[in-house]
């Protein structure tokens, strides 16, 4: 599969890296992954810099429309998404869709994507960072 994923039990983060030319399909099997893995709740950065994606905005949006639909049992972490900014238009709209109350953005570096995930994490279990 062109996304690599390595889950974090102990972070409660999934990392998953992308590498080619992404199908549809390649979405759809790390959504699925992360539900088989009950991981729903974790924050989840993927890093898009060395992918392609080989779909429509249409589809991507029809995708989005079937992830906003699914049920699950917990809320949803955040999202965040490393682009290549020069390519990272498909990415921006994902990240703009509304999908039960997840924060989702877009970032050029995985350190900064990595501290927004963190930030995110901490505030909705209502920790402080001080």
């Amino acid at each position: 599969m062109p996304i690599q994923i390595t889950i974090d039990h102990f972070n409660r983060l999934v990392v998953g890296v992308g590498q080619g030319t992404l199908a549809l399909q390649d979405l759809v099997g790390f959504g699925l992954e992360v539900v088989q893995a009950g991981v729903v709740p974790y924050g989840k950065i993927i890093d898009l810099t060395r992918a392609t994606p080989a779909f429509s905005r249409q589809e991507l949006l029809a995708f989005a429309q079937v992830v906003r639909e699914m049920p699950t049992n917990a809320p949803r972490g955040p999202l965040a998404m490393v682009i290549d900014p020069k390519r990272g238009e498909l990415a921006r709209l994902f990240a703009g869709v509304e999908i039960a109350g997840r924060p989702a953005n877009v970032f050029r570096s995985i350190h900064a994507a990595r501290r927004w995930v963190n930030a995110q994490m901490h505030a909705s279990r209502g920790e402080d960072d001080g």
